[in-house]
């Protein structure tokens, strides 16, 4: 898979693995949308973007917060089109013995780490599955799946084998399309 004129949103990217992840992507001919709270760190990494000769965004945003993730994604998507790739990055802690952690740091790890990667991931999908579809990656294309959500039955020989965590009994591991709930 070529990444060259992909557009991709890295969070946490004004500094760290973030920062490396952001100009790595630009070097691979991505155009990149740099997101930090810090917004000076993510125009200092959009700037050493651009000079790779990428198109870059930086954008100010709290992954915490989906008010904040729907305008960053608002924003990528005016200034590029689309969303081709997301890398959520961005990840907090404190670095404390564990009976020194209150319940203040324990809600803003997961708030970022968890709430925050969920709905950035959620939002982009929303972004991205439509134009998926529109280039012929449909549902019926995917094995086992007749075209209106339904399952077919996996001839015998092709259904997953295991033990309990696998299915058990060797039966056909049900497989649902990801924005199907369960029936």
């Amino acid at each position: 898979m070529t990444l060259t004129d992909r557009v991709a949103i890295v969070t946490g990217a004004g500094n760290g693995i973030g920062r490396a992840t952001a100009l790595a992507l630009g070097q691979a001919g991505a155009h990149v949308a740099v997101v930090d709270i810090d917004q000076a760190a993510a125009e200092k990494t959009a700037a050493d973007v651009t000079t790779l000769g990428r198109r870059s965004l930086s954008v100010g945003a709290d992954v915490g917060d989906v008010a904040s993730i729907d305008k960053m994604v608002r924003q990528v998507t005016d200034a590029f089109g689309r969303i081709d790739v997301l890398v959520n990055n961005a990840g907090v802690t404190r670095r404390a013995y564990i009976m020194d952690l209150t319940e203040a740091d324990w809600d803003r790890i997961m708030r970022v780490n968890g709430k925050g990667v969920f709905f950035c991931l959620q939002r982009v999908a929303r972004e991205m599955i439509p134009r998926r579809s529109s280039q012929h990656q449909r549902q019926r294309d995917l094995p086992g799946h007749n075209g209106d959500g339904a399952l077919e039955r996996q001839p015998e020989d092709s259904r997953p084998r295991g033990g309990p965590d696998r299915g058990g009994d060797g039966a056909a591991a049900e497989r649902r399309h990801p924005a199907r709930p369960a029936q």
